[in-house]
């Protein structure tokens, strides 16, 4: 989830789908919030470089997973992760584009095209899909040289948390207010 720094904006996004058991999973987000991120901040710079070979679509990846596979040929890296988390297994019992057809509200898709977590063309894909479901009220940005948390690539030897405190870019928080000022 994203939340904007500006408070006239602050609000959640949650991402991956729709999750039979919410409660249960922030429940155990938050008992574990401390280890997790710790775990995340020592074993970054181990798992980021494997991201960049996650170019696979959502449903696709969800296929795989459910089959039992978790060591994914990917171009030609190897991607071998634990998805033991409960987060993980929620996000790949539930692929997006299965339900994204059931969206009728408006929805407002902002991406960068430097994301290595997550490709644009994503978003591009989810437009399309609503769309094609009848859903009118779609907006998309996708935002030249902005990352998954939609910042500008910072120094190379940047920190992740060093990284996540720089403010979100300004063209970001400006397309929300936008967005909802129609």
């Amino acid at each position: 989830m994203l939340a904007a720094e500006n408070l006239d904006l602050a609000f959640y996004i949650w991402q991956g789908g729709v999750y039979n058991n919410l409660e249960t999973i922030l429940k155990w987000q938050r008992d574990n919030f401390w280890k997790l991120e710790q775990d995340a901040i020592e074993n970054f710079k181990n798992t980021f470089p494997l991201m960049y070979w996650v170019y696979v679509k959502t449903d696709e990846l969800c296929d795989k997973i459910k089959q039992g596979n978790t060591n994914l040929t990917l171009g030609d890296e190897t991607w071998s992760k634990e998805l033991d988390f409960l987060i993980w297994k929620q996000h790949f019992d539930y692929p997006p584009f299965e339900f994204i057809s059931k969206v009728k509200c408006p929805v407002l898709l902002l991406h960068g095209d430097l994301d290595h977590n997550t490709p644009h063309t994503e978003a591009l894909l989810a437009t399309e899909a609503l769309k094609k479901a009848g859903n009118t009220q779609v907006k998309t940005h996708i935002f030249p040289g902005l990352d998954h948390s939609f910042r500008r690539l910072g120094n190379p030897d940047e920190d992740f948390v060093t990284a996540m405190k720089r403010p979100l870019d300004p063209e970001v928080t400006e397309a929300i207010r936008q967005w909802f000022s129609n």
